[in-house]
């Protein structure tokens, strides 16, 4: 299977919104997907709490994670699509990574994102770049 990889243009083309997202993978949960993540520069750690480091080649995984679809940041692997990363990426002190992430690891898509499509959770993804 070739991944899928889950941009604005994708989605709004052929998904109408992030939770037509949740339902590919929930039906495809071995398909591999691609998406992104803000880390820092200096660390690779993730850009508000900083406690995950994004190495590439490693998997990075979350035993405790929040699929509460009402918060919009809560515990987990938040990811998100390239425009969004784009649209939040305004400090020079922040990179954008590429990851992979299985369809059976996707957590939630908060609410707030299937209107503005952006972020969603994983609890586990693989560092690519």
């Amino acid at each position: 299977m070739r991944p899928i990889i889950v941009t604005n243009e994708k989605v709004q083309r052929e998904y109408p919104n992030l939770s037509t997202l949740e339902k590919l993978a929930k039906d495809n949960p071995d398909q591999v997907f691609h998406a992104y993540k803000l880390v820092r520069k200096n660390n690779r750690e993730g850009m508000y709490f900083g406690k995950v480091k994004y190495l590439v080649g490693k998997t990075v995984r979350v035993v405790r994670f929040d699929n509460d679809p009402m918060r919009d940041c809560g515990r987990g692997l938040n990811l998100a699509t390239n425009d969004w990363c784009k649209f939040a990426k305004s400090k020079k002190h922040i990179m954008k990574i590429k990851v992979s992430f299985l369809g059976k690891n996707l957590v939630c898509v908060p609410f707030t994102s299937e209107t503005n499509v952006g972020k969603f959770r994983v609890k586990r993804c693989t560092v690519l770049t």
